[in-house]
């Protein structure tokens, strides 16, 4: 086997473990094999590593961390799970929303249906946008919805206006809408900058 094969494998073993349900009841859960793929594409397109915090959930397990009764994370009967929590190292959820966002009009393809941009993480889905496709969850916890702006930009705009982004968003923001960001956030280990 060549070791691009070999790795990619390993990268897809690796997937499925940090996309199980965590709790002790649980076995043979995993993730969306949609989501899987889409996290490959991803990394392959970006040269970034994906890290997810939560993927597939059990009821009991979802209740426990405080998700909704209808959350994409819940397993389906197949004991599938449709959504992840990550985080991708050295970026701010906004800028990871941003990249999402950028890889999806850049390459097309299968891409998130829905983004939620929390403190530490980004929510993403393959769920039809209901009640919307954006959310940003503040300090306070409380998601607000964009409704009916179906624009990454133009929602966290509205956020900013709103005095809603934290002072280090904010200057994130400000500094993703000022430059390129895809030659500012995509950086290679090796310190240069990787644009797509």
């Amino acid at each position: 086997m060549k070791e691009g094969k070999t790795t990619d494998m390993n990268r897809r073993e690796e997937i499925y473990l940090q996309g199980r349900c965590p709790c002790r009841e649980c076995s043979g859960t995993r993730l969306d094999e949609k989501l899987v793929k889409w996290i490959l594409d991803f990394e392959q397109k970006t040269g970034l590593k994906i890290n997810i915090t939560s993927g597939a959930r059990c009821e009991s397990y979802n209740r426990e961390v405080g998700g909704y009764w209808n959350s994409p994370h819940l397993t389906d009967v197949n004991g599938v799970g449709h959504a992840i929590d990550f985080r991708i190292k050295g970026l701010k959820p906004i800028e990871i929303a941003f990249k999402v966002e950028e890889v999806a009009l850049k390459f097309g393809g299968l891409e998130l249906k829905r983004l939620g941009i929390y403190k530490y993480h980004v929510h993403g889905d393959l769920e039809r946008p209901n009640p919307s496709k954006y959310w940003y969850t503040g300090n306070d916890g409380i998601p607000i919805y964009s409704k009916n702006i179906n624009n990454l930009k133009d929602f966290l705009i509205q956020m900013k206006k709103e005095g809603r982004l934290s002072y280090d968003e904010n200057v994130v923001f400000n500094r993703i809408i000022g430059n390129n960001f895809m030659a500012d956030i995509s950086k290679k280990e090796n310190g240069k900058y990787l644009g797509l």
